[in-house]
């Protein structure tokens, strides 16, 4: 709270305090002047009534003095205390420039516009890996933050979004919900870490390990995954439509239930991944290794599966597929529900 909105409530505080006391008082004296009255029989002696009117003021005005040195001694108290704490944070700040953990954005202080940037692109000048550590602990504690502009969090911690992220250390990372739209995370380790939900539209997480990953509903459309490592991730409900998954490895991932609507899978690994109920349509899973892989139940309306390994994948109730593109799929490898005998639909293919 500001001093400028203390004082606006010391001053509404004294007011309405004043008119209690004023109350209380008025209500004393008259008290007592019934009783002088009730004493007389109603005739009061003049001296009487002048001993009265005056004891009355000396009384109001020495509780009015008593309650305003009360008052003003605890408005002191807490103005110093203001200042204390004031100190006490910018003290703080100085000496820790990240803000902890679960901080509001309101909380954070502006930097000056005149004073430089100290972390801007600070990760390319790192004299030694002490330094780059603490970054990486500055930018957890900032992605676990509580805040709806986590960008503008990380410039008001001094941190670049387009150069400190990338080839940054932040595995094990919980930041459910964070919006990471556009950031560059190129190289980044995210082994372990929880995302789900995150909003990753048009990231770049080329060349990034995302093992183990959880990004079930996260938004990734349009992302840059190429030759990521996603082993065992949970990709399940994941938004990636437009994403270039090209040479990624998502061995063993779960994608069941995600939309992959025209993203680019050439050469991915996706051997024994879940894509069940998937959205592959216009995907291009050309040369994809789909070895053991999951997919029935998914879309693949117009999508590309020309030199995919399909050998032990699992199909059926595919909406998209049409029946020669299914006779030509088994004839690879894959596996589709026994409707017929496999010979006749080989050789019905082959005719």
């Amino acid at each position: 709270m500001t001093l400028v909105n203390r004082k606006q409530i010391s001053l509404y505080e004294e007011a309405e305090a004043g008119l209690n006391s004023l109350v209380k008082q008025t209500a004393q004296v008259g008290v007592g002047l019934l009783g002088i009255l009730l004493l007389t029989g109603g005739s009061p002696p003049a001296l009487t009534v002048g001993l009265s009117v005056v004891g009355g003021i000396a009384f109001v005005a020495w509780s009015e003095e008593k309650r305003l040195t009360k008052f003003y001694a605890r408005q002191t108290q807490l103005i110093q205390n203001s200042v204390i704490a004031s100190e006490t944070k910018q003290s703080q700040l100085k000496h820790h420039p990240v803000i902890a953990s679960g901080t509001k954005q309101s909380q954070i202080p502006n930097t000056s516009e005149s004073e430089p940037t100290k972390f801007e692109g600070r990760q390319s000048q790192l004299p030694n890996s002490s330094e780059s550590e603490l970054l990486a602990n500055d930018i957890k504690q900032i992605l676990e933050a509580d805040t709806d502009n986590l960008s503008e969090l990380m410039k008001q911690a001094g941190l670049n979004p387009d150069k400190d992220l990338a080839g940054a250390d932040l595995s094990s990372v919980k930041a459910v919900g964070c919006k990471l739209s556009r950031f560059n995370l190129s190289g980044a380790d995210l082994d372990n870490t929880d995302l789900s939900r995150t909003d990753l539209s048009f990231a770049n997480l080329s060349n990034a390990k995302l093992t183990n990953v959880k990004l079930c509903r996260a938004d990734l459309s349009g992302a840059d995954l190429r030759n990521a490592l996603l082993m065992d991730a949970d990709l399940s409900f994941a938004d990636l439509s437009d994403a270039d998954l090209s040479g990624a490895d998502l061995i063993n991932a779960d994608l069941s239930n995600a939309n992959l609507s025209n993203a680019n899978l050439h050469n991915a690994n996706l051997t024994a991944t879940n894509l069940s109920t998937a959205n592959l349509s216009d995907a291009n899973l050309s040369s994809a290794n789909l070895s053991d892989a999951d997919l029935s139940n998914a879309d693949l309306s117009n999508a590309n599966l020309s030199t995919a390994k399909v050998e032990s994948s699992r199909f059926g109730n595919n909406a998209g597929l049409s029946e020669d593109a299914k006779y030509e799929l088994q004839n690879r490898g894959a596996i589709f529900p026994q409707d017929f005998p496999q010979d006749e639909r080989i050789l019905e293919y082959e005719l």
